[in-house]
C-alpha cells in the first residue's frame, strides 16, 4: 500500500497529527517513515527523548491504527566520544 514520507516529521505529536489526517480524511496508507530527527543527536539506534518520550507506546498505536512505522538508518555511525557504538 502507500508509505508516506517527507524530511522529516517531529514530535511525535506531529506525527500522530499526520497520521490522524489520513484516517480522516480516509486517504489509505500504511506506513510511515520517520527521518533522522527521531534520533538522540542523530545517534542510530537511539531515541530523542525530546522528540519521542514513548517510542514503544507510539509505534504500538500506530500499529493499531493500522500504520507501520519505518524508522531510516543513516549508513555511517557519528563518530562521538559520548557513543559508545
Amino acid at each position: 500500500g502507500y508509505h508516506q514520507c517527507k524530511w522529516s516529521y517531529y514530535p511525535e505529536s506531529n506525527v500522530k497529527e499526520i497520521t490522524q489526517k489520513f484516517r480522516d480524511l480516509r486517504i489509505p496508507c500504511d506506513a510511515i517513515y520517520l527521518d533522522i530527527d527521531y534520533m538522540e543527536g542523530f545517534r542510530c539506534f537511539t531515541w530523542s527523548k525530546d522528540y519521542f518520550p514513548e517510542p514503544k507506546k507510539m509505534v504500538k498505536e500506530l500499529a493499531d491504527d493500522g500504520f507501520k512505522t519505518v524508522v531510516i538508518i543513516d549508513p555511517g555511525i557519528k563518530i562521538d566520544l559520548e557513543y559508545d557504538v
